[in-house]
């Protein structure tokens, strides 16, 4: 019998000498089925792992069957009320791995919601979350973390008392198949995954401290705390989306509980509840915490059953759904600005690439070749050229392979439009300056021949562009922005490159030639703007999520390329004729702080990649 030639065992198969009766449920991991134990002559569940589970060909590993043998020991001594018991495990030498349970008899979290109409009222929901949150803590502190808490994982034992008692199974088994199966469905349901485990942060105890957040949210609603259309939306809105609040869903929730919810599915895991027995205190005294209608009367709990009974199942999830077409609107609604942003930020690529298909503010008079009065300004030009398409690109990706988070895009456009705001202000000083009387025997030609309008133009289009990325990210759910101490590698490598950058642009002296002639008057504003934008991912190293942040310094990095080129141009003497003659130290200056951006770009860019994004 092998995984590749079985898809489920058929009632009445015997296997490792359990005869099996029925499936109990099915999972991404295994299959679960009620048997009969050869000795202990009783119901048991049995869990079976691996290739047979799945109905594929996909054994574990020897790494991973080891990682299996070790947590499954680990699992098998814990002892607690709250925590389905293993009777027997699988041999190191078996093919196929599984796991002897005790059988209960009421189902999981999920089916007892189904049957009391989608939900369970705030008491029920308490009390599940309780037991299920001293389950975990006795679990934590022997060590083991669950990393896969979520409905379908707690069981609900109606043995034990009346309104029975929540019982945790698969503790630790998911951390088994981290690295051998795929995360969806496995080791760490997506939906219920904390931030941590889609970043470089390790993830601790304080991961299912979320994830108990995220089951009780969903035990209180119905609805999971995140529904988007696909699996990297729903990592993007763990990462940057504020917890959601169930009183929005369901009004007659006490308020009190969307607190808890905020604190128990904080971001940051230092801003979580400690443990799950102040989790489970702060939600039982929200319970008892009257609504603002009810402020100086008791309660009436017959009151409050009325209110309840008036709506019916049918009603409820007709609200839950209309609730949740809200929300879909609102999510398609960001996402075409950001549709709308992209496709701006390549327009303004494609006006300054027209701007460069004449020589860039060259001219021709009375027989006398005066070459460019911004030596080699078309690289100036190509830098955003490119930076405009590569964000601009972000966002029509987005859409055709879904995969890139929002946020994502959105910063990109962001940045690059820092550098296009710079440059269209120095674009149109520019236009000023050629066209004033001292030179207007030859303004003309130069307006006409050197497409600088088109580039202006481009420019101002990649500034429109993130306009409109940072109204979509408004639009959408408000990220968590909050402070912190740059302590990650990436984080550090990018605070030293920026105030770097910072550095050389201040180094950066006005020439004494008459090559500055056009621009002595705008000299401080040059440098001192220069310089401000140079510092910006400096100062966003101290700010979280990680991944709004990183985006905005790479998209500056591929913009601000364009700064550079321009700073180093006006670095070069040039002889009568526009050739350049030397360089100054504002040419070195330049060239180290192009260096510092290239270094930022290649940072933040492999510690997206590394953060799944």
């Amino acid at each position: 019998m092998t995984g590749a030639s079985v898809m489920r065992l058929d009632p009445g198969a015997d296997f490792a000498g359990f005869r099996i009766e029925r499936v109990l449920g099915a999972g991404g991991m295994g299959v679960v089925y009620l048997a009969r134990h050869p000795r202990l002559d009783r119901d048991v569940a049995l869990k079976v792992f691996g290739g047979m589970a799945i109905g594929t060909a996909l054994p574990l590993d020897s790494k991973g069957r080891a990682r299996f043998d070790r947590e499954a020991a680990l699992a098998a001594r814990l002892e607690h009320p709250d925590i389905v018991p293993i009777y027997d495990r699988s041999a190191p030498e078996d093919e196929i791995p599984w796991l002897c349970m005790r059988y209960i008899d009421g189902g999981d979290v999920t089916a007892l919601m189904e049957r009391a109409g989608g939900r369970l009222d705030a008491h029920a929901a308490v009390r599940l979350i309780a037991d299920a949150g001293s389950a975990l803590d006795y679990a934590h502190r022997q060590g083991v973390v669950h990393r896969d808490v979520k409905p379908a994982n707690i069981l609900v034992d109606q043995s034990d008392r009346e309104t029975g008692r929540a019982v945790l199974t698969d503790f630790g088994i998911a951390r088994a198949f981290d690295d051998t199966l795929t995360l969806t469905g496995t080791t760490a349901t997506v939906a219920y995954a904390a931030p941590e485990r889609f970043g470089e942060t390790p993830a601790d105890h304080r991961a299912d401290i979320y994830s108990l957040g995220c089951a009780f949210f969903e035990i209180l609603t119905g609805r999971v705390p995140f529904p988007r259309s696909d699996q990297a939306a729903v990592i993007s809105a763990h990462l940057t989306a504020p917890p959601p609040r169930p009183s929005e869903l369901w009004p007659d929730l006490p308020p009190g509980l969307d607190e808890v919810i905020a604190t128990a599915m904080a971001k940051d895991p230092d801003d979580r509840y400690p443990d799950c027995a102040a989790f489970a205190a702060a939600a039982r005294a929200a319970l008892d915490t009257p609504r603002p209608a009810d402020a100086g009367s008791p309660r009436n709990v017959h009151a409050e059953k009325t209110i309840r009974s008036a709506h019916p199942p049918r009603v409820r999830a007709a609200r839950a759904q209309l609730a949740a077409d809200r929300r879909g609107l609102r999510e398609r609604v960001p996402d075409f600005v950001i549709l709308l942003a992209g496709l701006l930020s390549i327009i303004g690529a494609v006006l300054s690439s027209v701007g460069l298909l004449a020589p860039f503010v060259r001219y021709n008079e009375v027989d006398q070749n005066v070459d460019y009065v911004i030596y080699q300004g078309h690289y100036f030009m190509w830098c955003l050229v490119i930076a405009g398409w590569i964000t601009g690109s972000s966002a029509g990706l987005r859409t055709l392979l879904p995969g890139l988070p929002r946020e994502v895009s959105a910063m990109l456009i962001v940045g690059t439009a820092a550098a296009g705001a710079w440059s269209v202000v120095v674009l149109l000083r520019l236009n000023h300056v050629w066209t004033r009387d001292s030179y207007a025997l030859v303004g003309d030609a130069i307006r006409g021949a050197s497409g600088e309008e088109c580039a202006a133009l481009g420019a101002a289009s990649l500034t429109l562009a993130g306009v409109l990325a940072a109204t979509a990210l408004m639009l959408g759910d408000t990220p968590d922005i909050g402070f912190r101490l740059p302590r990650d590698p990436s984080s550090i490598v990018t605070l030293l490159l920026s105030l770097s950058g910072c550095a050389a642009v201040s180094f950066i002296r006005l020439p004494d030639q008459d090559v500055w002639h056009f621009l002595r008057n705008d000299y401080g504003w040059l440098m001192i703007s220069a310089a401000a934008l140079a510092a910006l991912p400096a100062l966003t190293v101290f700010l979280r999520p990680h991944i709004l942040f990183r985006s905005l310094t790479v998209g500056w990095a591929l913009g601000g390329m364009a700064i550079g080129f321009f700073l180093y141009s006006q670095g070069q003497h040039l002889d009568d004729s526009g050739v350049p003659a030397g360089s100054n130290s504002a040419t070195t200056a330049a060239i180290a702080f192009a260096a510092t951006l290239v270094g930022l770009l290649v940072v933040n860019t492999v510690a997206l990649a590394k953060s799944g994004h």
